[in-house]
């Protein structure tokens, strides 16, 4: 899940057997015993953090040239099939806790960049209060940590950026 380029089962063994990685060519020979001798794995990194792997299995080997033509058409199958699988599968999830007011709160300034203590000065709060809700922000998005999640309630809409209110300069430190 490291990489995003299509792996090719004939390199896979290729490679399994220059670096002796016993387990992986053990599993490569199995798939081959149970009639399954060429494939290609499509791995999938989605915006929300998921991730997949896409194999497709032939019973009759193909070429290197094969497999690389298909490329493109299997790299958009393999999106569109995660991504209705995320649908599919978020649909199906129980309905998820409603941020509190006070969560949301946090959020925003989370969202404006303001570290835990400055949200905390600015909702009165204590520095612990602001850490207790950032996780519990986490926790009810499924996040696995408090940028992921403010990154998330972002996407979602749940808080928005004040674009209005942020500075804007010349980049190229020429006049205003």
């Amino acid at each position: 899940m490291t990489q995003s380029t299509p792996i090719l089962w004939t390199n896979l063994i290729t490679e399994c057997c220059d670096q002796q990685d016993i387990d992986g060519l053990e599993v490569m020979l199995q798939a081959q015993d149970a009639g399954l001798r060429d494939g290609i794995t499509i791995p999938w990194h989605g915006p929300n953090g998921h991730v997949g792997l896409l194999s497709l299995i032939m019973r009759t080997p193909r070429t290197e040239h094969q497999w690389l033509s298909a490329v493109p058409f299997l790299s958009w199958l393999s999106s569109h099939v995660f991504e209705a699988v995320a649908r599919v599968c978020s649909s199906a999830m129980p309905p998820r806790d409603p941020l509190s007011l006070r969560e949301l709160e946090v959020c925003q300034w989370a969202a404006e960049g303001k570290q835990v203590s400055d949200i905390a000065k600015i909702l009165g709060i204590t520095p612990r209060t602001v850490t207790f809700h950032l996780k519990r922000i986490a926790e009810k998005l499924g996040a696995s940590n408090k940028s992921q999640a403010i990154s998330w309630a972002l996407k979602q809409g749940l808080v928005r950026l004040n674009i209005d209110a942020a500075l804007v300069g010349n980049v190229d430190g020429g006049g205003q």
